[in-house]
């Protein structure tokens, strides 16, 4: 007879001290895990503000690596509005409050705010040009009762400027995020963005060009610079329609036409016919651009050495300098970036003042765009 065998199972369980163990294993891990998280979420708000002060830039300025058919695309609020924005807010909205929980002007008055309301874009008939804000330029989140746009934090002020360090210093933009802590300074990802010292976003010549260099007291450089006309090859013969008067004064103040003869190329036969031979005529430009949002006009100073050009046949460019000579030393003359407009006008020199009668009689404005960075091409101005 076989005995029967008896089976022994040993169960062996984990110790406190291997339980132990794990549990601190599994916390390291997760740890780490939640530190990485940390690290990439840090990251990409970190990427958002850089991405977001970007936008900012292009809200401004637009894009000048943009072209439309082979030209530079001249966009964006200075484009616009012919300056930079006083904050954020105005690339955004239209009309705001000086206090932003403030959504309209009734409330925003009752509470002894600031109302602004920029010009609305509108088109002037006489020169052409659209001008006034063409927003929003920026694509900002709906946040209450009023849309922001905040740095990649979130962070907040309750002002117009969201809470970004936003200023306007020597003419140039600079925009800041305070960074991930909210406070000036820190390190890593609680630094300041862009760091100090490096806070510009739009500068000078990003947005406007120096079109008249004055004079400083120590140089001698006054009205230099200018913009030029080309006025083509006028015919150096010049006769008025009515076939008598021989001086352009005396044709036009009868209702008569003073023009070139193409047919005629020497001096005896242009006096015989009557005409005038190489006429000189005194000129002025103006140029009328945008100014917070509406229209202004410069006046030319005088063209290089003078106002006067001689009409001898061959090409004529002419230089016009647009210096403020009613103030010694003053300020260098810019334009801001866009469309503007031109036209030629007669001058007195009896007066020494660029008179509302156009040269040549009948003319009208002409547009032509100005982008930073690039060469002005002379204008055109045919005068026959």
């Amino acid at each position: 007879m076989i005995a029967a065998r008896t089976l022994s199972t040993t169960q062996n369980g984990m110790t406190l001290l291997e339980l132990l163990l794990v549990v601190t294993i599994l916390s390291a891990v997760a740890f780490m895990s939640l530190a990485t998280v940390t690290d990439n979420t840090s990251q990409v708000r970190y990427d958002d503000t850089r991405n977001r002060i970007e936008a900012v830039k292009l809200a401004v300025i637009g894009d000048p690596n943009r072209t439309i058919n082979g030209e530079p695309e001249v966009r964006g609020f200075v484009a616009d509005m012919g300056r930079l924005p006083n904050n954020l807010q105005e690339l955004i909205n239209r009309e705001y409050c000086s206090n932003p929980q403030y959504p309209d002007s009734g409330s925003c008055t009752a509470a002894t705010e600031t109302w602004t309301s920029l010009p609305a874009y509108a088109y002037d008939a006489a020169t052409g040009i659209w001008s006034g804000w063409n927003g929003p330029y920026l694509a900002a989140s709906p946040d209450s009762d009023y849309a922001k746009y905040r740095d990649g934090w979130g962070n907040d002020d309750g002002s117009n400027d969201f809470g970004w360090n936003f200023a306007l210093n020597a003419d140039a933009l600079e925009l800041q995020s305070l960074g991930l802590d909210n406070a000036t300074g820190g390190s890593d990802y609680e630094a300041d963005y862009p760091p100090a010292g490096y806070e510009t976003v739009v500068y000078q010549n990003d947005y406007r060009t120096l079109i008249t260099d004055s004079k400083t007291p120590t140089q001698n450089n006054d009205g230099t610079g200018g913009l030029s006309i080309d006025f083509g090859a006028p015919v150096p013969c010049w006769r008025c329609s009515d076939g008598i008067s021989v001086n352009r004064s005396t044709c036009e103040s009868s209702g008569n036409s003073w023009s070139t003869d193409t047919t005629i190329t020497d001096n005896a036969t242009c006096i015989a016919a009557p005409g005038q031979w190489q006429p000189s005529e005194s000129i002025c430009m103006r140029i009328t651009y945008r100014s917070n949002g509406a229209l202004s006009t410069y006046v030319s100073s005088g063209l290089t050495g003078n106002h006067t050009l001689t009409w001898n046949g061959t090409v004529q460019t002419a230089r016009f300098t647009f210096e403020d000579t009613t103030t010694p030393f003053d300020e260098d003359t810019y334009l801001p970036m866009g469309q503007m407009a031109y036209r030629v006008f007669e001058y007195d020199t009896g007066t020494n003042t660029c008179t509302p009668n156009e040269y040549p009689k009948g003319s009208d404005w002409r547009l032509f765009t100005l982008v930073p960075k690039t060469a002005i091409q002379p204008l055109k101005w045919a005068v026959n």
